[in-house]
């Protein structure tokens, strides 16, 4: 009686915990459901991912951009810690008065974590945000999430490279 007692016991904690993994795995979608180990196609997918949000923002191009920006998105600049970016204000700068050269990206890597990715890289740019040189190189590490079956991003962390 006691083995009975115990075997539905046990049922009863995993059965909750298969279907948990199973409905979770249903929300991520199939390019975030990929194996962490593929790191090649993890490569070229974030890489174009970090792409085209740079292209979208040099053209202004608002609907890419609503696609891309999660809902929950901030932004910290190593040059202003202390002031958080929200989505509203980086739209608001990225849509009005932020002039983008196209950007070159080096050096990337990439943790991906079922439906999150950590992706950090140097990005090279030529950009004047409200006419200010933000001319450079930056080390950039964006957090992605999954929202509805597409990676968004959710997070920026930015900071200036000094170079000599």
């Amino acid at each position: 009686m006691s083995k009975a007692l115990l075997l539905v016991l046990l049922l009863s904690l995993v059965v909750p915990v298969a279907a948990q993994r199973k409905h979770k795995s249903e929300e991520v979608g199939s390019e975030a459901n990929r194996a962490a180990s593929d790191a090649r196609s993890f490569l070229e997918l974030f890489s174009k991912l970090e792409r085209d949000w740079g292209l979208a923002a040099q053209k202004r191009d608002q609907v890419s951009l609503d696609a891309t920006v999660a809902p929950e998105f901030i932004e910290r600049d190593a040059t202003d810690p202390d002031h958080t970016i929200t989505r509203a204000e980086w739209m608001e700068k990225s849509l009005a008065n932020y002039t983008l050269d196209p950007l070159s990206i080096r050096s990337m890597t990439i943790r991906a974590f079922l439906g999150n990715a950590i992706v950090s890289f140097v990005q090279k740019q030529k950009a004047t945000p409200s006419g200010a040189d933000r001319n450079g190189d930056f080390f950039i590490v964006d957090l992605w999430v999954v929202n509805h079956g597409n990676w968004q991003v959710a997070t920026r962390f930015i900071s200036p490279i000094n170079n000599p």
